[in-house]
């Protein structure tokens, strides 16, 4: 692992996924993105190990903005109006605790930064 510490922030969209390896400081270092699955929860579990697979060994944690909100005290996901149904009502820590990285969910400061990029 780098001795800086780095971050695998994604924005979570209806269209794409867009993600970025940022350093404590909020610098991106890297930035990539891919569709979003529509199929199910499972096919979006897979895209987000496959984006971190491609970071291994870089990561010190994740962060994620979501649609809708989240319950910080659970780290669920409440969106029941989004173009992403099957991420109501989920817990993305535990889901992902399969990974080898610590988790945050939470709604980024600044997600337009990635929103923004091509």
């Amino acid at each position: 692992m780098s001795e800086e510490p780095r971050y695998l922030a994604v924005d979570v969209g209806g269209t794409n996924l867009k993600y970025a390896l940022i350093n404590r400081s909020g610098q991106m270092i890297k930035k990539s993105r891919m569709e979003t699955p529509h199929e199910g929860l499972t096919q979006f579990l897979e895209a987000i190990e496959k984006i971190s697979d491609k970071l291994k060994g870089q990561l010190n944690g994740v962060a994620f903005s979501t649609p809708g909100r989240v319950d910080t005290t659970t780290d669920t996901i409440y969106c029941r109006n989004s173009t992403l149904p099957y991420l109501n009502e989920v817990c993305l820590p535990r889901k992902l605790q399969k990974l080898d990285c610590q988790y945050q969910l939470k709604m980024m400061v600044n997600p337009r930064r990635l929103r923004n990029h091509g």
